[in-house]
This record gives structure tokens, C-alpha cells and sequence, in this order.
């Protein structure tokens, strides 16, 4: 916008702001060029709006001034927090480590008197097990090295986890479990259990979870080809059944400990295409996944309406939705493959937001509300996305993935897995169940094997492990 004093046509004040010319002008002007429309402002209404939208960009830099300041102030005061944890944390596996050396070297010498009691016999046998002995006491000293030099590094310790687990696996006196980590780094500390002496477990630093093995406890049989499986409720579970055929899903009630069928839901005609992922809304009505959108049926089996991914601006757009699942407020997450994305809707159906992923989304599955995992078996990957800010969280290369479920108790991913085809002949039964821990990304332990195409895995409220395996729903029950 030109500025100037004085009009140098007529000479006179320029007063007034010509919008269409960005230029100021004077009344005369504005006369002569009456015919044309320009739309015209006084002077001091311009520099007055000018000068409001100045102050408040200003005071919103201010603003974010304070905000960064405020953040420094926190960050400060969690270092501070950190580095006393640290101290803490270093002190108590010193204690721990002296603890257990004193108490293997106990071990050695009962062994030495027990070897001249018993005679020549067991000579060999003793020292077989001093030297173990030894091996664990060497193993412990290295551990409490290792794990001090790795704590004392406040910078890098919470990056740090994998190699904490890998050191602390030395003072394991078990043997035989899997260490997984706690979100919550504290204290180590020691627990003792009933009828066994103390034995040192790392507190909220780390957790001992033993690996569970399955019992079959019921199959649920007669599916054409079940797709994927849902608990809806505590007590319901759906099948997805035939991703190319009959096209329906398959509801259960659950009555005095076992599955009985209570309904089948038969769905909208949409070409060639079946359910592909099921869930329940805070209404109770059920959310099946079909190519083109979300399909809404009643609690009775009555179809109610179809919830669009689509954004307004790319109504045109080609989707395929492929996984489905709700958190715990209502919200809806639907996983769609042409576009690599997952769509968030409110409990209503709205899209509120979308979300990009690296890897297509065909099976999905929450996170205590706050993580999402996704999983792509033609890229052989499983990606954990942070719901808020789609960020992500962990990437971990897992082969032919067809399915994947979170275990609260543990805080794990189920995931089921296929090394071999489902036309292959004779039948291969390659279809493995596994354990990975969420934070790591580490194997925790093989559950199943044996099975012959799962494609579809969840955890029961009852703690009971379901697999959609073919023309079957199988039915474990976690020891």
C-alpha cells in the first residue's frame, strides 16, 4: 500500500484506501472514478485493523515465548528427577549384586562340606555344580559393572533400555523368564515370595513376565473361511466369516463358561467383497468393515446406515477398508489400504481426523487408547503409531503377519503368523501364535504352533486366546 501525504492529482488529504488498487486516494478521486465500483475504506479504519492484527500476532509471539520458557522450566526440573532416580537406581543394584554374590558363595561352601559327607560318588557331580556356581557369581560381577557404567549416563539412560535388559538379564536367578519393560523407570527393589527365599526382581524398572503356554478348551467350526475374530463384550464374540463368499458375520454369547451362537448378521450385497473387520460402538450397535466404508447394524441385526472415510474435498477418492477397532471413549478407528491411512471418527461416525502410514493398515489394533498397532504381511511389518500425533512409536520387521491383538495383562502384542499358503497341498500347517513386547519389539515367547492359515487373533476378557484358523475359531486357555 502506497502511502503519501497528499493527493498528486488534486492535492488534497488522502483519506481513503481503494481495495481493489491497494493505494490510497483522495475524495476527488474517489469521485472521478464513481462509475467503476471500487470498493473504498476511510484511512483510519485501514491502520486501525492493520494495527489490531499486528497486536495480536505480537502477543500470540509472546505467548509462545512464555510457553517455551515454562517447558525449560519443566524439562529442568524432570532432569533433576531423573538423575536422582539414576542415584537411587545405583545404589540399590549395588546392594542387590552384593546381596546375591554373598549368597552364592554360601551355596559353594554347603556344596564343599556336602562333597566330603557323601563320599567319592558324587565327587564328579558337585564340582560340575561349583562351577556353575562360579560362572553365576563371574555373570553377576560383570552384570553389576556393566549395568552401573550404563545407569551413571543420565543423558542416555532412557534411551538405553535394550542394553539395561540385556545387562540385568545376568542377574536373572531364575533362568528361564523374559524380561520386559515397564513404562515407569524407577527403583529396583527386591520381592520375595511365598515359600521361596528373596530373590531380586527390578521393580518398575523391569518386570519378570514367564512365558504362557495354551490349552484348547473349545473350536467353533462350520466357517466357510473365518476372516477375523472381535470381542465385542465381556461375554460376545464375532466372527468374520469368508472374505470373498457368504459374506456374514457370526455373533456369540458367551453361557456358563462357553461360546454358544446367538445370531448371524447377513450383510449389505457389495460385489464380491465380505466383512473385514468387526467392532461395537458405545450404542451397542455393531461396526463392520466393508470396502467402501463402515456398515452400522443394530444390536437386533438391523442395518442402520454406512459410515463414510471419505473427506468431503476427496469424496471421489478409492478406499478399502480392511481393520476396524474402537477405543474405549467411543472413538473408531478404520484402517484403510488404497490410501495408507487410518481415518479417526467420533462415537457418531464423523471422520475428525486422518492419519498417513508408512506400511498399509489390513489388521489393527489399540493400545491402552493411547498407541495404535498396524500390521502390513506384504511388507512384513508391524508399525506401533501414537494416536495423537501419528508418530511413530516402534517398527519391527515381522514375516507374514495376518493378524494382531494387545494383551493388557502383559502389555504385548499377540500376533498370528502364516509361513506357508493355504492352497498348498498336502496342508502345511505352518500357522505359528507369538508374544512381542510393545516398547522393544523383542520375542517374548511362541505360544502356538501347528495351526493351519490363522488369520485372525484376540484375547478374551476371561483371559481365554481366540484364533480364526480356517474353517475354525479356536479357543485357548493361557497356563
Amino acid at each position: 500500500m502506497t502511502m503519501a501525504s497528499n493527493c498528486l492529482k488534486h492535492g488534497v488529504e488522502l483519506n481513503l484506501y481503494c481495495q481493489p488498487c491497494n493505494c490510497l486516494i483522495c475524495q476527488s478521486c474517489c469521485n472521478d472514478h464513481s462509475g467503476e465500483h471500487h470498493a473504498t475504506k476511510s484511512l483510519a479504519s485501514v491502520l486501525r485493523e492493520q494495527k489490531e492484527i499486528f497486536d495480536s500476532v505480537l502477543n500470540d509471539t509472546k505467548n509462545e515465548g512464555l510457553s517455551c520458557k515454562q517447558s525449560i522450566q519443566e524439562l529442568n526440573i524432570l532432569k533433576e528427577k531423573v538423575q536422582k532416580s539414576l542415584s537411587e537406581e545405583d545404589k540399590v543394584i549395588d546392594r542387590m549384586v552384593e546381596t546375591r554374590i554373598g549368597e552364592i558363595l554360601k551355596e559353594a561352601q554347603a556344596l564343599k562340606i556336602e562333597l566330603q559327607q557323601i563320599g567319592k560318588a558324587k565327587v564328579e557331580k558337585i564340582e560340575q555344580e561349583i562351577d556353575r556356581l562360579e560362572k553365576r557369581g563371574n555373570k553377576l560381577e560383570n552384570a553389576c559393572h556393566a549395568a552401573t557404567e550404563t545407569v551413571s549416563l543420565p543423558n542416555s539412560y532412557v534411551t538405553q533400555h535394550d542394553s539395561v535388559i540385556q545387562k540385568m538379564k545376568l542377574l536373572n536367578v531364575e533362568g528361564r523368564r523374559n524380561l520386559v519393560v515397564d513404562k515407569n523407570p524407577h527403583a529396583a527393589q527386591f520381592v520375595k515370595e511365598a515359600g521361596k527365599s528373596r530373590k531380586p526382581q527390578l521393580g518398575k524398572v523391569l518386570k519378570v513376565v514367564a512365558p504362557r503356554k495354551l490349552q484348547l478348551v473349545q473350536e467353533l467350526e462350520n466357517f466357510e473361511d473365518a476372516y477375523k475374530v472381535a470381542l465385542l463384550s465381556n461375554n460376545m464374540l464375532a466372527v468374520c466369516d469368508s472374505y470373498y463368499g457368504s459374506k456374514q458375520v457370526v455373533i456369540y454369547h458367551q453361557e456358563s463358561g462357553r461360546y454358544v451362537k446367538k445370531m448371524t448378521l447377513t450383510l449389505q450385497p457389495l460385489n464380491r467383497w465380505g466383512p473385514k473387520g468387526i467392532a461395537v460402538n458405545a450404542d451397542g450397535n455393531f461396526l463392520i468393515a466393508r470396502k467402501i466404508g463402515i456398515e452400522v447394524y443394530s444390536p437386533t441385526g438391523e442395518y442402520l446406515k454406512t459410515i463414510t472415510t471419505r473427506s468431503k474435498e476427496l469424496s471421489d477418492e478409492e478406499v478399502d477398508i480392511s481393520s476396524l477397532t474402537t477405543l474405549s471413549d467411543g472413538r473408531i478407528l478404520a484402517g484403510d489400504i488404497d490410501r495408507s491411512i487410518i481415518t479417526e471418527h467420533d462415537s457418531s461416525g464423523k471422520l475428525i481426523w486422518m492419519m498417513r502410514t508408512k506400511i498399509r493398515p489390513f489388521y489393527i489394533t489399540s493400545i491402552q487408547d493411547r498407541q495404535v498397532a498396524i500390521s502390513d504381511h506384504t511388507k512384513n511389518k508391524v508399525v506401533i503409531l501414537d494416536i495423537k500425533s501419528g508418530k511413530e512409536a516402534l517398527q519391527k520387521e515381522i514375516p507374514l503377519v495376518q493378524g494382531i491383538s494387545y494383551d493388557g495383562q502383559t502389555e504385548s502384542l499377540l500376533v498370528v503368523r502364516n509361513e506357508g499358503s493355504q492352497y498348498q497341498q498336502p496342508i502345511s500347517r505352518t500357522g505359528v501364535v507369538e508374544q512381542y513386547c510393545c516398547s522393544t519389539g523383542r520375542l517374548v515367547t511362541s505360544l502356538a504352533h501347528g495351526l493351519y492359515y490363522p488369520k485372525g487373533v484376540h484375547l478374551t476378557a476371561d483371559g481365554q486366546f481366540v484364533v480364526a484358523d480356517q474353517s475354525t475359531v479356536k479357543l485357548y486357555r493361557m497356563i
